[in-house]
């Protein structure tokens, strides 16, 4: 077991055990806004768990030594108290950023594709492109699809409208 921990990790595992259904329940729909909608009535449920697992780190912390790895993570967790909870008041958010942390993984294998840029400022231009890449993929937009058709609009686009390039997710 985790000891004095455990009562906390059973309510993350609740807490992701909400989400679950809630993301269940919303492909068994298959609208576009089905998961936003179930996200936000689950995360009424979520909301007393979240309380109650906070009020449980603020109680552990006190009879943990402070050194200890326990205390740690309950002290790391209550000085991001906020950022954690901003799941329940925007159904957009996921529970936690792992697809921000997936993408963060590929980025020492671009740092090393840089290396042979051929100089600086390639491997500026290639971040960018990596950038676009990551961005499309978050939006469901196929990289190569978006490059066919924004390289040839791109010299005619005023500058004040070059927003209008960047991938959004209209389409894949």
């Amino acid at each position: 077991g985790y000891g004095k921990a455990e009562p906390l990790l059973k309510i993350i595992q609740e807490l992701y055990q909400i989400e679950r259904v809630a993301k269940e329940r919303a492909e068994k729909k298959g609208t576009e806004t089905a998961l936003f909608q179930e996200r936000k009535n689950a995360r009424r449920q979520s909301q007393k768990l979240v309380q109650e697992f906070f009020a449980q780190c603020r109680v552990l912390k006190e009879s943990e030594r402070p050194s200890s790895p326990v205390a740690q993570a309950i002290s790391y967790a209550l000085n991001i108290e906020a950022e954690l909870k901003k799941f329940l008041k925007d159904s957009r958010l996921n529970i936690d950023n792992n697809p921000a942390e997936r993408l963060n993984r590929g980025i020492a294998i671009i740092r090393k594709n840089c290396l042979f840029a051929g100089s600086e400022a390639g491997g500026q231009r290639l971040a960018i492109l990596y950038s676009f890449a990551a961005t499309c993929k978050a939006n469901g937009i196929c990289f190569r699809k978006w490059l066919e058709d924004v390289l040839p609009r791109l010299n005619a686009t005023p500058a004040e409208q070059i927003d209008s390039l960047i991938p959004k997710g209209e389409a894949k």
